[in-house]
């Protein structure tokens, strides 16, 4: 399964050298698997479940225009409820990571936002 951003510029069977169709993909605006987020934990549920899918990969991108609404301050409408998440952890949070301290208020979102989205796949597939 690849998890990856609305606009990504890229197609995720270029990324992987899979054929089209070969691939479980799902996309959301920033690729984020939040706990609330229905359509992703289904997604996830089904490819897992159903599919049998063993890995999941969350494939995040530098310049992710969801990333920077969310750290922007200006109103962007209904997505700021769905950057949301994003923009909490923006403000609030240091990952420590394998000794690596990565403080996202001056790091680029790329490993960042994949170390967070990384432990909420983690307490999602504990259930």
């Amino acid at each position: 399964m690849y998890i990856e951003c609305s606009d990504s510029k890229i197609p995720a069977n270029v990324i992987t050298g899979f054929e089209p169709g070969e691939l479980f993909v799902h996309r959301n605006i920033a690729n984020q698997v939040i706990p609330n987020d229905i359509n992703c934990l289904s997604a996830i549920q089904y490819a897992v479940e159903v599919l049998g899918i063993q890995h999941i990969i969350i494939c995040g991108h530098y310049g992710c225009s969801g990333v920077e609404a969310a750290m922007g301050g200006k109103s962007a409408g209904l997505v700021n409820y769905w950057t949301r998440h994003i923009k909490d952890i923006y403000s609030s949070v240091t990952l420590v990571f394998l000794g690596i301290i990565f403080d996202i208020r001056f790091q680029n979102y790329g490993l960042s936002g994949f170390l967070v989205h990384w432990c909420d796949l983690e307490d999602y597939l504990r259930v």
